[in-house]
């Protein structure tokens, strides 16, 4: 809302990761002003072109201090602060620069002490069975929220390349042992961009 925006800013750990790139492109459609990222220097001028307004080097050992200050000198406060990372050295950093106790802190994977879990489906009720227990846990249903999503998604496809966009995509084609391969290689070296996958695989030797 306006006055959301008029409040204060927001905080994104994680600029350059695919989470990070859209979240900043969305608020900025959404109209903020004030969007703090943090990333490694050489993804500064990138996510400034998306419409980040500050960047910070994630890496430097003043990063927390450096944002702290910055939010002040904007007399401003952060109001949202998202971990777009999801690992518990990013969250613990995302917590300590929330000055204010109201600050709205959300994570990709953490959910520890004032992080709220992020959800993607708030059209329906969602029910989960854990094993060992005999309650269904039911998680209902926000179909206002869930409409912000939906509409969020449609701006995000009518727009692309045109006010919405990721940066670096490679299309992988392959088998399907191809595809894993390459899966588990982004996993374990870590990779700027998306893969996709595309499909149909061709055939593959694991297959019976």
């Amino acid at each position: 809302t306006k006055e959301d925006q008029a409040r204060g800013a927001l905080l994104i750990w994680g600029g350059s990761s695919s989470v990070g790139i859209c979240t900043i492109q969305l608020a900025r459609a959404a109209g903020y002003r004030e969007i703090l990222v943090t990333a490694s220097p050489e993804r500064h001028e990138l996510l400034q072109s998306l419409g980040a307004s500050a960047c910070f080097d994630y890496a430097s050992p003043s990063v927390v201090t450096d944002i702290r200050a910055a939010v002040e000198a904007r007399n401003s406060e952060i109001m949202y602060a998202i971990d777009a990372v999801g690992a518990p050295i990013s969250a613990k950093q995302v917590e300590s620069c929330s000055i204010d106790s109201t600050t709205i802190l959300v994570s990709t994977t953490q959910t520890f002490g004032r992080f709220q879990m992020p959800f993607a489906t708030r059209s329906r009720d969602v029910k989960i069975r854990i094993p060992g227990l005999t309650q269904v846990i039911t998680i209902p249903s926000q179909p206002a929220e869930g409409a912000k999503m939906d509409a969020a998604v449609k701006w995000a496809v009518r727009n692309y390349g045109n006010g919405f966009s990721l940066p670096k995509v490679e299309v992988f084609s392959g088998n399907a042992d191809g595809c894993l391969a390459k899966v588990q290689e982004t996993v374990d070296k870590g990779a700027f961009g998306k893969i996709v996958l595309q499909h149909p695989f061709g055939a593959s030797e694991c297959q019976t």
